[in-house]
């Protein structure tokens, strides 16, 4: 099976600033995403580490909210949302302790 081309960005940027817009963008299209938002406590670091001004750390009191869209048409199954959900806490990752809650 061939690596995910998110995987492969983690991976040549692993010593370096992390280009997390280009890793979302390929997690968006490989899972068909429409539209994506963050929100709560933690959403303006994670925009600051999207555009490259700033890290998103794990370990924080809070963790970061996101809900994705799907593009039309396109139906997420149980499968695809858990990987869906580790691609995302491979660039946010989630403190210590926390589990992933995943809407039904």
């Amino acid at each position: 099976m061939e690596e995910p081309v998110e995987q492969r960005i983690l991976k040549e940027n692993e010593s370096s600033l992390l280009d997390a817009a280009a890793v979302i963008a390929a997690i968006a299209a490989r899972f068909g995403i429409d539209v994506l938002y963050a929100f709560g406590s933690r959403a303006r670091e994670a925009f600051a580490q999207t555009i490259g001004r700033g890290t998103f750390a794990a370990g924080g009191v809070s963790d970061l909210d996101l809900a994705a869209l799907p593009a039309p048409g396109r139906v997420w199954n149980v499968d695809e949302r858990v990987l869906m959900t580790a691609a995302f806490e491979d660039v946010f990752p989630a403190r210590p302790g926390a589990r992933s809650q995943l809407p039904a």
